[in-house]
């Protein structure tokens, strides 16, 4: 009987002490989420020879488990700036996806943060067609 009762108490024990250990790992994983704050510089792949140039800059902020931020972009051709909002953001561990509305074009942005870098790939949609292209950003030094 003492054998058997040795054998639970060990066993309960080994269980509470890997418990412990799953629930830490959990924990330290919680807190391995990518800060994206700041700002970044977007570039988008693109095979199409008529597309312009244009500098692209994505500014992000994470609070309270918040994220916001907008999108600007300044054309070559003419120099002309926008900013949008960015619309249904979510970040998740080094996964990152947000939306931008541009008139009727839906440009729906994924990507996976990597240090001071986010690839991923931007679906556009506009007038009931959808194409997509990878995107990159690199966070400018601040």
């Amino acid at each position: 009987m003492k054998l058997r009762t040795s054998i639970c108490l060990t066993t309960l024990t080994l269980t509470i002490a890997l418990t412990c250990l799953t629930l830490r790992t959990t924990a330290a994983e919680d807190k391995s989420t990518a800060d994206p704050t700041g700002t970044w510089k977007v570039t988008i792949s693109s095979t199409n020879p008529q597309n312009h140039p244009s500098e692209n800059k994505l500014t992000l902020k994470l609070a309270s488990g918040t994220l916001a931020g907008t999108l600007s972009r300044v054309s070559a051709v003419n120099g002309a700036a926008a900013t949008w909002p960015i619309k249904e953001a979510k970040l998740q561990k080094n996964e990152i996806s947000f939306k931008v509305v541009n008139g009727g074009v839906t440009l729906s942005y994924e990507g996976k943060i990597n240090g001071a870098t986010i690839k991923g790939t931007l679906k556009t949609e506009s007038s009931g067609k959808t194409s997509s292209t990878d995107w990159k950003a690199e966070r400018f030094k601040e």
